[in-house]
């Protein structure tokens, strides 16, 4: 029994921090593995009767309830029932962990070391190959991760771990020593500035572990000349170059715009807690965040605390927090009762849970299945490690985790079909429509799915695209898609239900520019001159704000900014020296706009708004008008 237990706790170690950390070293459908694997594991622990209760499960078990009942009120129900069961399956590793006994303990943190060491030499190869091919000796590394940053923020938490392993071995420390000195390596490869600051902070804490348990002398033997060598070929070999580029540029205008991006950013998601203190559904933010942007677009409020309170609400965040004061209270408590070696290695468990803690100031750490799964599992691991579980779970308990299995499931085989036609859309339109047929079956509230089968319908059926469309934007209240409806509407020619659905855009988006600039010529072709003047001063007046000059993303040009300009000049007849202004300002924008274009053609024509044809259009109005004047 105890081997099947342990098997299944290294199998689950193993595998998804490295699939789980949301990359495009996976498909997309991979995402709703973990969940499915870890609730298979958890009925069958709790079929075996081999689940224990423990005091620290009534914060876990109001955190997930609290991310049930966000479902009822969420903006979407299919992103917030996915996101409600990862954070579930991610909690659910810590009674598992919990159920094991404590000899074994050991052997799961090292397969979170091996787990930990592949991602990072995976992503010293990617730096290697990467500088090789572009020549580029600053790549920051992704790994299997979905920025380096989240990458960051998962090896600054398990370095710890390996590090006590590493220190405290007696065999096999050669190995040991070379996954630390690739997880450290790596660490720095990412050029994450949070990462390594809540890697330092941690660090410093770890330091108070080593003295307090009496290993200061083999950390000095071991761990001090291995940092040592890291810290001479990370600088001889040019590994320091990604981080030392982001520290030297810290005055940088691109490094400013990020401190202020973010700060913003934190600001927009202050005002969406007090504006919904119960939350707005788990998984919503990307949703609803722009109705409260202060600074640019973000699917993420880049800091787990803010994100956790404004989907769960403020109650969801404090379950979270009682959770991790407590374990952090009882580990302080009653470590002395262990012994050394045991004591040293709960201490850097800890010391990995506060880097985890540390950087999810500043990032979505949580946010992320890799990171959060192993927080809960080094948590468990600690818990098991001091003993604080009780009386063995009755087996009836198991009906709860087979529900959770099988609705995990049918999200899987649902995104699955979603995913597969999203893939095959454009090359064969057949086979995406039934798959999104079957993506909408398996997942009726499914509104993305709807979505895409409108889009395929409008040609033949209009009536029963336009049915799946406003469906689609009901369930799955994406901006941009009431956006694409408006301009759906405006080229079958109905101008009412265009322009109804270009402000229902902006509702939801008030800094929509796609829409703003429809609207604009929507009025003019109807002759409203004030009313597009109007649309027009608002988008040069988001030009100014920190929306526009804060954005992540610098080098994208914003086509609506030169049009505006363009229109207003028409209108400024009175006044042809303000006009000539707002012309060479156009004109200016209309080029770097068309040069941007040429050179990432390929992603631009993805997401712009504005192709290279009409906005040559453009600048040749502006020419011809400026001559004029």
């Amino acid at each position: 029994m105890e081997k099947k237990k342990l098997l299944i706790l290294l199998i689950l170690t193993l595998i998804i921090p490295v699939i789980g950390g949301g990359g495009v070293f996976f498909p997309p459908t991979i995402n709703y593995l973990p969940p499915v694997l870890i609730f298979f594991a958890l009925f069958y622990f709790a079929l075996l009767g081999e689940l224990f209760t423990s005091f620290l499960h009534l914060p876990l078990v109001a955190l997930a309830i609290f991310s049930l009942a966000s479902v009822i009120w969420a903006v979407d129900k299919d992103l917030a029932l996915s996101e409600t069961f990862r954070i579930i399956a991610c909690l659910s590793i810590f009674p598992l962990s919990l159920s094991l006994s404590r000899d074994r303990i050991k052997w799961v943190i090292y397969a979170l070391a091996i787990s930990s060491g592949f991602i990072a030499f995976y992503g010293i190869i990617e730096y290697l190959r990467t500088w090789l091919i572009t020549g580029d000796p600053t790549w920051r590394i992704f790994s299997t991760f979905v920025n380096p940053n989240i990458l960051a923020g998962f090896l600054a938490m398990t370095i710890f771990p390996t590090l006590a392993l590493f220190i405290s071995a007696g065999k096999g420390d050669l190995i040991l020593g070379f996954l630390l000195f690739a997880q450290i390596i790596a660490l720095i490869l990412t050029g994450s500035r949070g990462g390594f600051l809540a890697f330092a902070g941690a660090f410093l804490f770890f330091l108070i572990v080593v003295y307090r348990m009496k290993m200061l002398l083999p950390f000095i033997k071991k761990a001090v000349p291995l940092l040592l060598i890291v810290c001479i070929l990370a600088y001889l070999g040019g590994f320091i170059r990604p981080l030392g580029r982001r520290v030297a540029g810290g005055g940088t205008m691109e490094e400013a715009q990020s401190a202020t991006f973010r700060a913003l950013l934190w600001r927009s998601a202050e005002m969406m807690i007090r504006a919904k203190p119960f939350g707005w559904g788990a998984g919503s933010f990307e949703l609803v965040y722009p109705k409260y942007a202060i600074g640019g677009f973000s699917r993420t409020a880049h800091n787990s605390y803010l994100q956790f309170a404004s989907e769960l609400g403020i109650q969801g965040l404090l379950a979270l927090l009682i959770f991790l004061f407590l374990l952090a209270f009882h580990i302080h408590k009653h470590h002395k009762n262990l012994p050394q070696n045991e004591a040293f290695l709960l201490g850097s468990l800890l010391s990995g849970g506060l880097a985890s803690a540390l950087h999810s100031f500043v990032d979505y750490d949580w946010q992320i299945t890799a990171n959060f799964f192993t927080l809960f599992l080094l948590a468990g691991l600690s818990a098991n490690m001091l003993n604080l579980k009780g009386r063995k779970i009755d087996k009836g308990i198991a009906i709860l985790p087979l529900l959770l299995l099988l609705i995990s499931l049918d999200l899987a085989i649902s995104d699955y079909y979603l995913q597969t036609a999203k893939r095959v859309l454009h090359k064969d339109p057949w086979r995406a429509k039934e798959c999104l047929k079957l993506s909408s079956r398996f997942l009726p509230i499914k509104g993305e799915a709807k979505w895409y089968l409108g889009i395929l319908t409008l040609k033949d059926n209009p009536k029963e695209a336009l049915k799946l469309l406003k469906t689609a934007v009901r369930l799955h209240p994406y901006p941009p898609n009431f956006y694409q409806l408006g301009k759906i509407y405006l080229s079958m020619g109905d101008k009412r239900e265009g322009e109804r659905w270009l402000r229902r855009t902006l509702e939801v988006d008030p800094h929509s520019l796609p829409a703003l600039l429809a609207l604009g010529k929507l009025f003019l072709s109807e002759k409203k001159e004030g009313e597009a003047r109007a649309i027009f001063q608002r988008i040069l007046k988001i030009e100014k704000s920190p929306y526009e000059l804060s954005k992540p993303i610098a080098f994208f040009k914003e086509p609506a900014y030169p049009i505006a300009k363009l229109e207003l000049a028409k209108m400024m007849r009175n006044n042809p020296k303000e006009a000539k202004r707002l012309l060479e300002e156009a004109k200016k924008q209309c080029e770097e706009y068309l040069a941007t274009y040429r050179q990432w053609r390929e992603v631009m024509e993805r997401f712009t708004y504005v192709d290279e044809r009409e906005m040559e259009k453009v600048l040749k109005e502006i020419l011809e008008l400026r001559k004029k004047l």
